[in-house]
């Protein structure tokens, strides 16, 4: 079975407990929804979500509730549209939700 949709929002879980989760998603092409909202995230966590973009297919990821991330939250949504202009991937007209 594929991972597809990854609901972690509202634990609080810091970047301590998001950095891991992200990296470990740079093999599960099949995701699709990622709920990272309300976990006090910050820097740490946006830099792990940069790394492992490209890998992902993502058609929504929630970030809002976690003020620390800012700007970096708006950073990751055009990380994310302008990594899903190349016509070969599925859906690549489609702008990626970004809930922040």
């Amino acid at each position: 079975s594929q991972l597809t949709a990854l609901d972690i929002g509202s634990n609080c879980i810091g970047d301590a407990g998001a950095v891991p989760v992200v990296k470990a998603l740079a093999g599960h092409a099949s995701l699709r929804e990622l709920h990272l909202d309300y976990n006090a995230l910050g820097i740490s966590c946006a830099a792990a979500l940069k790394e492992v973009l490209c890998e992902l297919h993502l058609t929504s990821l929630w970030l809002h509730g976690n003020d620390d991330l800012g700007e970096l939250a708006e950073e990751l949504q055009a990380k994310l549209n302008s990594g899903r202009r190349d016509p070969t991937q599925e859906n690549a007209d489609e702008e990626i939700e970004v809930c922040h």
